[in-house]
């Protein structure tokens, strides 16, 4: 039975991520519904998913895979002994995102087979990570990584990113430079006018000499904030566990030659977030 319902909301939450790619693609004309509005009257005619706890297993998930992927995914003994004194504080963290690899360079079908399934591991739970629970997770992700681009992990989830001046993590405060359109940010709740807000920051608002979006395209050093809110949906516990209203700076501290990106960050403000409504 839990076996069963672990496919249902797999199937569920697939429905509700939107690839920002498309979203600065869409035009929308007048009296078109936006995909927030769309997916939340979809999500609100289903039945209540039933509470959910623990991780949620990929049927025909190889374990020896997922045990590779979830050390690989650790960041390295010397940048957590690093940044140790700052990772004892409150709010803070530290995690990789890691790339598939290329499996069109492989040579036998067991390579091949075993690369392909590394890729749809990565692709359903180490692709995804979530501030509120500290981890990387498919259930109550924040942010998503793809292709180069870090953007929200769902259209439930309004999202503003800023790229700050140089400096360093560590140092970032809600006093900042940057911080104050985030700070002050009205979130949209009515479905419709966070559609508006949606695709204003999926093509850029500018404000000071700061640019806020709904994704980037991180590289080493580079420091950013983001306003990062996941909706109250209706109280259902399974598409929204923990809707929060988080700020958090984060650094890319490490980059690889592949893309695989090491992330400090800390929470800089967590509020409730707002119950979306038709």
């Amino acid at each position: 039975m839990k076996k069963r319902t672990n496919i249902v909301l797999a199937i569920l939450s697939g429905l509700l991520l939107l690839d920002l790619g498309q979203a600065q693609t869409i035009v929308m004309q007048p009296g078109q519904k936006g995909p927030i509005e769309t997916f939340l009257e979809r999500a609100l005619e289903r039945p209540k998913p039933p509470r959910m706890s623990g991780s949620m297993v990929r049927v025909g998930s190889s374990q020896e895979i997922v045990r590779r992927l979830r050390k690989q995914s650790e960041a390295d003994a010397e940048l957590r002994a690093r940044y140790r004194d700052f990772l004892r504080q409150s709010g803070t963290g530290i995690f990789k995102f890691v790339v598939p690899r290329d499996c069109d360079s492989l040579n036998t079908m067991r390579e091949i087979t075993d690369c392909g399934s590394e890729k749809a591991e990565i692709e359903f739970q180490f692709a995804e990570y979530s501030f509120r629970d500290k981890k990387l997770s498919y259930l109550n992700p924040d942010i998503l990584y793809r292709n180069g681009t870090i953007s929200p992990a769902s259209v439930f989830v309004q999202a503003a990113f800023v790229k700050l001046e140089d400096g360093a993590v560590q140092e970032v405060t809600l006093g900042s430079e940057g911080l104050d359109y985030l700070i002050s940010l009205n979130i949209e709740s009515v479905a419709a006018k966070a559609d508006e807000q949606l695709f204003r920051h999926s093509f850029g608002v500018e404000e000071g000499d700061f640019r806020y979006v709904r994704s980037i395209r991180p590289e080493k050093g580079d420091v950013y904030a983001a306003r990062l809110v996941s909706y109250d949906i209706d109280g259902r516990d399974a598409m929204s566990p923990k809707p929060a209203d988080l700020i958090v700076a984060f650094e890319i501290i490490e980059q690889e030659p592949d893309g695989t990106l090491t992330i400090l960050w800390k929470e800089l403000r967590r509020q409730r977030s707002p119950r979306l409504t038709l």
